[in-house]
């Protein structure tokens, strides 16, 4: 598969900011064996070369929740969050990627806009967000319809599975090795091997306790040759663990409430 550029990179944490754990700490959780979101119909994208991970792991989360929420299936658009994100993060013009704390932001700030209206093509991502005057004011209006209520962050692997076991979908950023594409059909080794490519984002849908695996949705289309299960991959929970060189793999984890 083509090297995918390493987008999701990480932001700092404000004093005010709560984990999964404390908004249900008077809940005695036991996990189920099994949980998550069940299989909702996404619609599956390719970032290929676009620097949009954050963007994309947005949109699936949205489109999950919306799911959820109406029982309809929307599919929003990555350029849209990815571009808004690149504001909130403050980045100069000549850095790549954004940050998913920028993800949350964007989608409790603006919302997001269907990706009919925006699409997530180069052109798009590339160029300047559209004046207010050009367009830009009728997806800003689009979008304000899809902001989300609240959202919280999940700290470990055990935030991220307590907020599954809820039902609730986790966007994540995580540093992947070059070996993370060598997954077979989806499944990635639990060896942690290879050269370091940096932060992807993608979003936890599903886990299983017995396997210790966590279902997720990729940014890298629906290939049935390639890492991906057409679309979808199931990383081991060491993967959320590890640390190397006392640097944890996992980057941030968002989810919403």
């Amino acid at each position: 598969m083509e090297p995918i550029i390493a987008g999701a990179l990480p932001s700092s944490r404000s004093d005010d900011e709560i984990s999964y754990r404390e908004i249900c700490f008077s809940r005695n959780h036991s996990l189920p064996e099994n949980g998550g979101v069940g299989q909702i119909p996404l619609t599956i994208h390719h970032q290929h070369q676009l620097p949009i991970c954050t963007g994309t792991a947005g949109a699936y989360l949205r489109a999950v929740d919306y799911y959820q929420r109406t029982g309809k299936i929307l599919d929003f658009s990555a350029v849209f969050i990815y571009k808004l994100n690149r504001l909130f993060d403050g980045l100069a013009m000549n850095v790549k990627g954004s940050t998913l704390k920028a993800t949350m932001q964007t989608l409790y700030h603006k919302g997001v806009c269907q990706e009919r209206f925006y699409p997530s093509t180069k052109n798009n991502c590339n160029h300047r967000f559209p004046h207010l005057q050009q367009g830009g004011k009728a997806l800003m209006q689009e979008a304000a319809q899809f902001k989300i209520g609240s959202y919280v962050r999940c700290d470990d692997l055990d935030e991220i599975l307590l907020a599954l076991s809820d039902e609730r979908a986790v966007a994540f950023s995580l540093i992947i090795y070059t070996d993370f594409y060598e997954a077979d059909r989806g499944l990635v080794s639990k060896q942690i091997r290879g050269e370091k490519i940096g932060g992807h984002s993608m979003v936890a849908l599903n886990y299983d306790l017995q396997t210790e695996l966590i279902e997720v949705v990729q940014s890298w289309g629906t290939a049935e040759k390639g890492p991906t299960d057409r679309g979808y991959m199931y990383i081991p929970f060491v993967w959320f663990q590890e640390k190397i060189k006392k640097q944890p793999l996992l980057i941030e984890a968002f989810t919403i409430i």
